[in-house]
């Protein structure tokens, strides 16, 4: 198990940097469903005691994500597959056509921050560090989205992001899927600058469609 607690500017206690590594290694798909989770060793590798860790997994069994079972421990919850495959089906849909739409607004500003995420995404996937690429996968496309004029569409997709975001740990369990993936962006920004949003559209719809494919094949080959 490697957790990363990565100090930031703003004073965090204990209990909320355990939080966000465990929770961040979960979503991530480096604490896999049914992964044990031993305090113990969690506190010796944040460098910190036990109470700090038990804490933070007390504040992740309520939101679902871990399970607490007297006298056992605590493990990592398993994924409803099914709400997953749900989730990404709807996003194919929504997601395609706010990629559509946001070719239609597109401007020279966003289309340099999306060339940059792109080389942040390059060093990433350099360093083999892809248990970070699932969230910078979410920026790069949030970054599309957020040009378009229908708050009630990016609510929609924000809420099956927040919804199964477990849905990014197709990068950390299927690591070939990451260099696809960034070629595909290269794809969709080129898209986006020829204003071609049919292709754009259609590009991030298939994106989905096969992280689907993709969840289902892992679960199904854990039955």
């Amino acid at each position: 198990m490697t957790l990363s607690s990565t100090p930031r500017l703003e004073y965090r206690t204990k209990s909320q940097v355990a939080y966000e590594s465990l929770r961040e290694a979960v979503l991530n798909g480096t604490l896999p469903p049914g992964q044990r989770i031993v305090a113990r060793v969690v506190a010796t590798e944040l460098k910190m005691s036990e109470i700090p860790v038990r804490e933070a997994l007390q504040r992740l069994s309520l939101e679902g994500l871990v399970s607490l079972i007297p006298h056992i421990g605590a493990s990592v919850s398993e994924l409803a597959i099914s709400s997953v495959e749900e989730a990404l089906l709807i996003r194919a849909e929504l997601e395609g056509l706010a990629a559509r739409i946001g070719a239609q607004h597109m401007t020279e500003e966003v289309l340099q921050y999306l060339d940059a995420q792109m080389e942040i995404m390059s060093d990433v996937i350099g360093a083999g560090a892809f248990d970070q690429y699932g969230a910078l996968n979410r920026q790069f496309h949030r970054t599309i989205y957020a040009t378009i004029p229908y708050p009630r569409l990016l609510a929609l997709i924000e809420t099956l992001w927040d919804n199964e975001p477990r849905a990014r740990s197709v990068f950390v369990r299927h690591p070939d899927r990451i260099q696809a993936s960034h070629d595909e962006h290269r794809q969709i920004i080129d898209a986006l600058k020829s204003g071609n949003g049919d292709r754009a559209g259609d590009l991030v719809r298939r994106q989905k469609l096969q992280a689907r494919e993709l969840l289902i094949a892992q679960y199904s080959e854990r039955d």
